[in-house]
């Protein structure tokens, strides 16, 4: 990495080897950031109207703004053109796109990691541009509290709780009354053996619930608070494990859902116990489903189950697990309205699905309502020249789909799409991307 640009906190520029270009004018911070956030190219008159209006001349004030930011991109990146097109090398770092569209192992260990966009910058007489700035600030203060998030589950799935616990109260303080935080907190606290922190913990936030709100905690806190130690399993084999996790996939799609929720979690410990890599993996994704899809309220379980799953399938090479188990956590961060981070994982569940037509169909469905909440609808919608087959969508009508309360919306809103005309039919339904899918 050659240049790496950090515009949350104190915005300011690295370069490996070699001093960094330091800007003269805070305006010339608020150009690069709007070049590097904007979602097309602003043309020169925009970017004048919007920050030199207060200037004699504001085009010329901009272009000396734009000279500077040139100065510091050196070789490492151009800015030109009317609209204004900025390009920067393949090996140049912003931190801004990390935490919004990077691996949570990148962004966490930023500088200005949870710190506001351009801190300490503020421009006169820009009215128009605070306003850009207030919703950029917003977006991304969101942005890297869901990476604070993810980090702490991330770290947790690998055994290293003073790690996530650091993340967890980063994030718990960025948004005290969120819920899943709190819950993620007190878990850790039960993990580590503090259980007096996690009764303080439980203390502090059912008091600003009540005080803030008028409200007491939810299921997953009080989930979490009376949450006890794993207990030590008897041995079992491969076959036993594997009749206990259908057994509890049977119950939860029965409607049954607390007894097969609880035998799921035997199975987990059973098949830790065993060292059965597979079993271990397939008995979290299905306890995972089922918390998601069938349990109201225990999601933020569901998600520490994923990504310890995630983390298993990584070590074993096992792309389809990790396939699976991302495109569930792109639903949760869905569900959560966290869409950049919804996109990085239902992304990547596409990428290592290999064609798989259940993984498909459920990564895709879910990367279409992204697409469509976020009013991208072009983006959501793709030519078809053949009609998938109606199997890709039996992944939303199997297991603990069948109970989700989401799943009709969801399964109605691939019907729909697959009675569009072809031509309009969008990203939800290519289910039939995968080989012999569609005929």
């Amino acid at each position: 990495m050659t240049l790496a640009i950090h515009l949350l906190g104190r915005p300011h520029v690295h370069r490996t080897g070699g001093d960094a270009y330091t800007f003269r004018s805070r305006k010339s911070w608020a150009v690069l950031a709007y070049l590097i956030l904007s979602e097309r190219p602003p043309t020169r008159s925009q970017l004048a109207s919007l920050l030199f209006t207060d200037a004699g001349d504001p085009l010329r004030a901009l272009r000396w703004s734009l000279s500077e930011i040139r100065r510091c991109l050196g070789e490492d990146g151009s800015l030109d053109g009317d609209p204004l097109v900025l390009h920067l090398a393949g090996d140049a770092m912003v931190d801004v796109e990390v935490v919004a569209h990077g691996s949570w192992l990148d962004a966490a260990g930023l500088p200005g990691l949870g710190a506001d966009l351009l801190e300490g910058i503020a421009i006169r007489g820009a009215a128009a541009f605070d306003s850009w700035l207030l919703s950029k600030r917003r977006h991304l203060a969101a942005a890297s509290e869901a990476i604070l998030h993810e980090a702490a589950l991330g770290s947790m799935s690998r055994g290293e709780l003073d790690t996530a616990r650091g993340y967890a109260v980063r994030a718990a303080a960025m948004s005290p009354l969120d819920e899943n935080h709190q819950t993620l907190l007190i878990r850790l606290y039960r993990l580590a053996g503090e259980d007096d922190a996690a009764e303080q913990q439980y203390a502090a936030f059912s008091e600003v619930l009540d005080r803030d709100l008028g409200a007491i905690p939810g299921p997953a806190v009080e989930a979490a608070t009376s949450q006890a130690r794993d207990e030590r399993e008897a041995f079992a084999d491969a076959i036993s494990i594997e009749a206990i996790v259908e057994a509890g996939s049977a119950a939860v799609s029965a409607g049954a859902i607390e007894a097969g929720i609880d035998s799921l979690r035997t199975a987990i410990r059973l098949a830790d116990r065993a060292d059965a890599v597979g079993l271990r993996i397939n008995s979290r994704l299905v306890l995972a489903e089922a918390l998601i899809h069938s349990l109201g309220g225990l999601d933020e379980e569901g998600l520490a189950i994923l990504h310890e799953a995630d983390r298993i399938a990584l070590a074993s090479d096992d792309p389809g697990a990790v396939a699976k188990a991302r495109a569930e956590l792109g639903y949760v961060d869905f569900l959560r309205a966290r869409y950049d981070r919804a996109e990085f994982w239902l992304t990547d569940a596409l990428k290592l699905a290999h064609g798989s037509p259940a993984i498909m169909a459920k990564a895709t469905t879910y990367l279409g309502s992204v697409e469509s909440d976020r009013a991208n609808y072009a983006r959501a919608v793709v030519p078809r020249r053949r009609r998938p087959a109606a199997g890709g969508l039996r992944a939303l009508d199997a297991g603990p789909y069948q109970s989700s309360p989401w799943r009709p919306g969801l399964r109605n809103r691939a019907v729909r799409r697959l009675d569009q005309p072809r031509r309009t039919r969008p990203l939800a339904v290519i289910s039939a991307l995968a080989p012999g899918a569609a005929r």
